[in-house]
């Protein structure tokens, strides 16, 4: 019985370091040492055994192309597996993925090494994230917590509980999660009743800053540039604005760049606002691509770039951006950077026109006015005019008032001409006092006739 005692010991031994979590464990070790396809190649084979934890890690491994080709959709397969066989991260990363959008399920074998094509994008599913992030929050992951509190607060309208998402933004906040400590602090900061809510809303936002979360940043940046939180002060708001650039926050890259742009809080520099103006651009920001395409038009001072001012607008004009659509616009009907194009240069005009957009509006009118003598094109001519002179544009009250005054789409007003031509005078348009007077000087001379 002695003699037996050490071969079991033995046998526990070896057991122990050939099971499923001591492998686990070893390709743990292995991609620790950067060992990353040995690790994967480990991972994948107790995968495919059914252990949820590799079968994470592998999902990881392809998420990130660590040992593994980048591959989103066979991600997705073994983070699947690993949800359903109840790993939480593997829950919490499932509802993340589902939010960005993934390939539907199927039935094929989850493999190790993809050899299958590529699934094509699919469109983000909102009810499949709740449903997963659900289960990994009740499991007490607080990042989950916060995802089950931000789809509550901004999902679909199906979706919404905005009794519910505070509590669990409060939940994921006590649990340590930078989101849900931010979704706490403005929760708090939107219920506030006095001072010292909002104090509690203000520490709970910088908790989250602490962590390194940029949103947060942001957040307090904004604070402190309304003194919501203290007097004003553009210095402190600028610094937590570019806290918040560095980390990739692109309202914080805009709003950085509009600061170095205006040196409003840090010296200005024109350059460097453009930079950052760029990358706010790039990630989606449409007021920063119409900003950058004004800056390459010459604006601030920087060398003109028609070329790159035409790309930038059109970037933004496409996303919706009635000003840049305008500027486009105004580039293809006088051919900067290239051959003038009337036609090009029309679509714009009224795609901006169709936003409310005065200039653009002018712009269109003056087309029609430039068109003929015909009776369609005046008419339509005064209706952009009028448009745009009821928005307060001056140029278009001016030449509204030369319509109204000469009687050039129908019967003359004077009355009503006065009245336009006097708006356009008193912002400083010239043109208004020749109108004006050429108005008083035909009135006389009928005056002078009629006597």
């Amino acid at each position: 019985m002695t003699a037996r005692a050490p071969i079991a010991a033995l046998r526990r031994h070896v057991a122990a370091r050939v099971s499923p979590q001591a492998r686990c464990a070893r390709a743990v070790a292995l991609l620790a040492a950067g060992q990353a396809v040995k690790a994967a190649a480990l991972f994948g084979r107790l995968a495919q055994s059914g252990h949820a934890e590799a079968q994470f890690r592998l999902a990881r491994a392809y998420l990130d192309g660590t040992g593994v080709p980048r591959r989103v959709d066979e991600a997705a397969r073994w983070m699947r597996r690993a949800a359903e066989g109840g790993w939480t991260e593997a829950r919490f990363m499932l509802a993340t993925l589902y939010l960005r959008g993934l390939p539907p399920d199927d039935d094929a074998p989850a493999l190790p090494w993809a050899a299958r094509a590529p699934a094509p994008p699919a469109a983000p599913d909102p009810r499949r994230a709740l449903h997963w992030a659900h289960l990994a929050a009740q499991a007490g992951s607080a990042d989950a917590q916060a995802l089950v509190a931000h789809i509550l607060a901004d999902g679909p309208p199906d979706l919404r509980d905005p009794d519910a998402a505070p509590d669990w933004y409060r939940r994921a906040a006590a649990g340590g999660s930078a989101q849900g400590q931010l979704g706490w602090g403005l929760a708090l900061l939107r219920a506030a009743r006095d001072e010292r809510d909002r104090a509690e809303a203000v520490r709970m936002v910088r908790q989250a800053a602490d962590q390194g979360m940029g949103s947060a940043f942001y957040v307090l940046g904004t604070l402190a540039e309304r003194g919501e939180d203290a007097e004003p002060d553009p210095i402190r708001a600028v610094a937590l604005y570019r806290q918040a650039a560095e980390r990739n926050v692109p309202a914080a890259q805009f709003r950085y760049g509009l600061a170095c742009l205006h040196g409003r809080g840090v010296a200005r520099d024109v350059a460097r606002a453009e930079t950052w103006l760029r990358r706010a651009a790039l990630a989606g920001e449409t007021d920063a691509a119409a900003l950058v395409g004004d800056l390459n038009a010459g604006h601030a001072g920087m060398a003109p770039n028609p070329v790159e001012a035409a790309a930038w607008y059109r970037r933004a004009a496409e996303a919706g951006h009635a000003g840049a659509a305008c500027a486009l616009g105004q580039m293809f009907l006088s051919g900067a950077g290239g051959v003038p194009d009337r036609a090009q240069a029309t679509h714009w005009f009224q795609r901006a026109a169709a936003s409310g957009h005065a200039q653009a509006m002018f712009c269109l009118g003056l087309l029609h006015d430039q068109a003929g003598d015909g009776p369609d094109d005046r008419r339509r001519a005064l209706d952009l005019f009028r448009g745009a002179a009821e928005r307060g544009f001056a140029p278009a009250q001016c030449m509204l008032g030369r319509y109204l005054a000469r009687g050039l789409a129908g019967a003359a007003d004077p009355a009503e001409a006065r009245l336009w031509l006097h708006k356009a005078e008193q912002q400083g348009e010239r043109q208004a006092s020749v109108e004006l007077a050429w108005l008083d000087r035909t009135e006389s001379e009928l005056m002078g006739a009629g006597g």
